[in-house]
């Protein structure tokens, strides 16, 4: 899988872009349908872990945000639960709080989001339509994750 290959080619912290590429295209060729896209990296050595938000956005471009920004604690709970949270329409129920923070992080209103965590943080997809994800897109989702 080019993810992987993508993962196990980075050199320096810069090459998160290529497995940021390396997601999205594999998200099209599996039809899920996401806009917005992060990879968040958790610090976990300190007494208080830190994250950083790799981020996608819709318009391709790209930004990275931390350590210790507004929703890093959800991404370090659902980081250590080690479970898939999908949040199917945060505008009918926002357990955790996040719809300002993401809608303010990607310049438009989110309604579904997907995290799953990995080794080092989570993998995180986003659409602006509620309940946008299938359990099969958040399996394909967990597969790359």
């Amino acid at each position: 899988m080019e993810v992987r290959e993508q993962i196990w080619g980075m050199r320096q912290s810069e090459d998160i872009r290529n497995v940021m590429n390396a997601v999205r295209d594999a998200m099209r060729q599996l039809e899920v349908p996401f806009e917005g896209c992060e990879i968040n990296i958790v610090e976990p050595e300190s007494a208080h872990p830190s994250v950083w938000f790799h981020t996608m956005h819709t318009d391709g471009t790209w930004s990275l945000v931390g350590p210790d920004v507004e929703g890093s604690e959800i991404v370090i709970d659902i980081w250590r639960t080690g479970k898939t949270i999908y949040r199917a329409n945060i505008d009918e129920e926002d357990a955790l709080s996040e719809g300002g923070q993401i809608e303010a992080d990607f310049g438009h209103r989110v309604r579904s989001v997907i995290d799953v965590p990995f080794s080092h943080g989570t993998l995180a997809v986003n659409n602006t339509l509620p309940n946008a994800f299938s359990k099969e897109h958040v399996a394909a989702v967990e597969e790359m994750a």
